[in-house]
């Protein structure tokens, strides 16, 4: 007597999905939209040097963070009101 073959239900899947593509079900061919790139801009800590499109360069926040917080406990309550714009 003739042994299934264990794996006919594998392959019997496999010749289901041969030729279909592996995207997700939906409107087939539509290009997803891409995300609006940033616009490069002015390093926020005032050192005048342009960023890829963010707020600050690398490491820029931090110094402008620290200046910010040596002129607050001087008493500069317009550098308060700055640390508390940025959520610091």
């Amino acid at each position: 007597m003739k042994m299934p073959d264990p794996t006919a239900a594998l392959k019997e899947v496999m010749r289901e999905m041969a030729g279909k593509g592996t995207r997700k079900p939906g409107k087939p061919g539509k290009p997803r939209a891409r995300a609006a790139r940033a616009e490069p801009q002015k390093c926020g800590c005032g050192c005048g040097k342009m960023t890829k499109g963010g707020k600050f360069l690398p490491g820029h926040d931090s110094k402008l963070h620290s200046r910010l917080l040596k002129a607050a406990k001087e008493g500069d309550n317009a550098a308060k009101a700055e640390l508390r714009k940025h959520g610091w």
